[in-house]
């Protein structure tokens, strides 16, 4: 009950006026009220428990004076100054919020120094800071005069305490609720942020009672913009499946993000005090997991990464009160960051990749000129395309040619020549005029076909297969080898890698017996194709050590 309800303001009577003064007052008041009010409000001042009530709920510890002056300004609905209130609130403290609260019931709480926040979070201070045990005392002082029975059960005084904070939350939201509604909230919110440090520390009786009772006020509205973010994810969803365009995506990727921002404005005092008391809002914790699910979807199923890190930042800033689900998305964002540093640096790798292997040129004469486009598209051949994955085999070389005049050498000339194989049977030959202009084609061929080629081998090599460089038969442990004999004919002889030496001469890769010099295999560059991968898988064995071309793999 307000000042103004209680039996007390109603007989104009004090909490030191004996039984016959009360019984007197109510007699004279019968004359101009409701006689049948007086009689109540008698009947309840003069019977020791029920009079409790109406005594926690007037002025105890507060001097006739004060009371008189309290009264006065209630009568002819004078502003109250709260700030002297909070100041002398040590003296009563329940008589600093019977009057706060009943001047918050009549629009007369007026202040010169706190916002309606800061008025709310002292009341809500000035609660905490009631003691029963002083409570009953200061009742008890009064009683004494007015010779009424004194209160000797603790209990009777803290139940009273129990039903005064209910009204006093009660209070606090009839003044909320005149305000707009967005003032409303944020001023909520303001006192819960002040009141728990952000959810840090436990929140005081009455902001976590204010809040259950906000909750209740809100959840309609809660639920309804809960099915609107339902709605959105669900549209999201539907658009990515039938192959949306990026805008319709983003467009609805932006909606949503305001939806679910509305809502947390609303759900952010209820999601702090939840924290504050060590637990989740589930309702929080069940919407934001489905706007996360809706990231994973877009990332897993169709590679839309970049829309599923927005959300997950949204949803880290938003539901930042939620602990336990933000570190689930502080993994998320941890990982999608990963994944889209990866994707970043593999697209700077590909276009790297795509400079370095960009080539074009001319080969031959009029009229047979061809000209060479190399592209990541793969190598373009006059009118013909060759993917690389298409090209299964590769050979170079060169070769010098001796220019003389009346005997005398007169000069020398290159002739190289690069050719290549594909799967379906296509062939491409090349012959560059200059030493530069092979050298590149060679390079590029290595980082488009040559290294692929040679991983295909190693890996036959590796499950048990056989394979032919020209008619050589090679497998993982060893090589086949040709013992060259005089008189008789040529035999074949299988050696392990570690009985072979290697070599290079007359334009020939050589593969020879250590110690059997008519023992050998000659890989000429100019006729055998995918020697120089063979002389590249063995030369790496060399280096490396080991019994096997597939120890490539491990190094």
């Amino acid at each position: 009950m307000y000042l103004t309800e209680t039996p007390f303001y109603i007989l104009g009577v004090t909490t030191r006026d004996d039984k016959q003064t009360i019984i007197a007052k109510a007699e004279e008041k019968s004359f101009d009220m409701d006689p049948d009010i007086c009689a109540k409000a008698r009947a309840e001042l003069t019977h020791p428990r029920k009079r409790l009530a109406a005594e926690m709920a007037w002025l105890p510890r507060i001097s006739i004076k004060k009371s008189d002056q309290i009264v006065s300004r209630l009568n002819e609905r004078h502003e109250f100054l709260v700030d002297s209130l909070i100041d002398e609130s040590d003296t009563s403290r329940l008589a600093t919020l019977n009057s706060i609260t009943t001047g918050f019931f009549y629009d007369l709480t007026h202040s010169e120094d706190y916002e309606l926040e800061d008025i709310l979070c002292c009341v809500s201070a000035i609660y905490e800071e009631v003691d029963a045990l002083e409570v009953m005392r200061q009742i008890n002082a009064d009683r004494s005069v007015s010779r009424f029975p004194i209160v000797q059960d603790l209990s009777w005084i803290e139940k009273e305490l129990t039903e005064r904070r209910r009204h006093y939350v009660k209070s606090i939201l009839d003044v909320l609720n005149k305000l707009p509604a967005l003032d409303l909230v944020e001023t909520v919110t303001a006192l819960v942020e002040g009141n728990t440090d952000n959810g840090e520390l436990a929140g005081e009786a009455i902001v976590c009672d204010l809040v259950d009772r906000y909750e209740e006020s809100v959840q309609g509205f809660l639920d309804k913009e809960a099915e609107n973010v339902r709605e959105l994810i669900k549209r999201c969803g539907t658009t990515t499946e039938n192959s949306g365009s990026d805008k319709q995506v983003d467009d609805i990727i932006a909606h949503l993000s305001k939806v679910l921002r509305n809502w947390d404005r609303v759900a952010q005092p209820i999601q702090l005090i939840a924290k504050s008391r060590g637990t989740d809002h589930s309702m929080s914790n069940d919407l934001a997991s489905e706007v996360r699910s809706l990231a994973v979807d877009l990332h897993n199923e169709h590679g839309l990464t970049k829309y599923a890190k927005r959300l997950t930042s949204e949803l880290e800033d938003i539901f930042a009160e939620a602990p336990d689900f933000v570190e689930q998305i502080k993994a998320d964002t941890h990982a999608l960051d990963e994944i889209i540093r990866n994707q970043q640096e593999a697209d700077e790798s590909r276009a790297e990749w795509e400079n370095e292997i960009s080539f074009t040129g001319d080969f031959g004469h009029f009229p047979f000129k061809k000209k060479l486009k190399i592209s990541s598209d793969g190598l373009l051949w006059g009118e013909t395309l060759h993917p690389f994955d298409s090209i299964s085999e590769v050979l170079w070389g060169a070769t010098a040619t001796q220019h003389s005049t009346n005997g005398i050498i007169t000069g020398t000339s290159n002739n190289y020549v690069i050719k290549l194989k594909g799967s379906g049977g296509g062939s491409v030959i090349i012959k560059p005029e200059f030493a530069h202009t092979y050298q590149r084609v060679i390079k590029i061929l290595w980082n488009t076909v040559g290294d692929r080629i040679l991983m295909e081998m190693i890996h036959a090599l590796a499950k048990g297969n056989i394979i032919h460089i020209g008619k050589t038969r090679v497998s993982d442990n060893g090589i086949e080898l040709i013992k060259h004999n005089m008189l008789t004919r040529n035999t074949t002889i299988f050696l392990q890698w570690s009985e072979v030496t290697i070599s290079n001469g007359n334009g020939s890769f050589l593969v020879s017996h250590k110690t059997e010099k008519k023992t050998y295999a000659e890989f000429p560059y100019m006729e055998i194709y995918n020697a120089h991968l063979l002389e590249t898988a063995v030369r790496s064995l060399w280096e490396n050590g080991g019994t096997k071309l597939s120890a490539i793999l491990e190094n």
